[in-house]
C-alpha cells in the first residue's frame, strides 16, 4: 500500500487492519471500476466540473499508471474542460500515507485554491 516502512508495520500488527478479502469484495471493487471507467458513464459527469485525478505510479489499482492515463484521456474525450491528472513516481496505493505525502497534500491544497479561487 505504502513504501513507508513504518506504517506498513503499524498496519500488520493492527488486528483491524487484518482481513480477508471476499469475493464479493473483489466482484463488487472490479464492477465499481468498470462502472467508472464506461465513456457514457463519464460523459454523465458535468463537463465544467473541474476533475483532479491522482495516484502513485507505482500502484496496481491504477493499472501502474496506465488505467489512470486512460480514465484521463476518457475525461478529455468526453469534453470534460478541466481535468488536472498527477502520477507520483514510485508511489503506491495509498498516496497520502507515502513518504512523500508533504507534496501530495500541497497539490491537493493547491489544486483546490485554484479551483475555489
Amino acid at each position: 500500500l505504502t513504501k513507508d516502512v513504518e506504517l506498513v508495520k503499524r498496519a500488520l500488527s493492527d488486528p483491524a487492519c487484518r482481513f480477508d478479502f471476499t469475493l464479493n469484495g473483489y466482484l463488487g471493487l472490479f464492477q465499481a471500476v468498470a462502472y467508472t471507467c464506461r465513456e457514457k458513464n463519464i460523459a454523465k459527469i458535468p463537463v465544467d466540473l473541474p476533475l483532479l485525478i491522482v495516484s502513485g505510479k507505482n500502484d496496481p489499482v491504477g493499472d501502474l499508471g496506465s488505467g489512470v492515463i486512460r480514465f484521463e484521456n476518457l475525461c478529455q474525450k468526453t469534453d470534460h474542460t478541466d481535468v488536472k491528472m498527477k502520477l507520483y513516481e514510485n508511489d503506491r496505493h495509498e498516496i497520502l500515507n507515502e513518504t512523500d505525502r508533504d507534496v501530495v497534500y500541497q497539490d491537493i491544497l493547491n489544486w483546490i485554491e485554484r479551483v475555489i479561487g
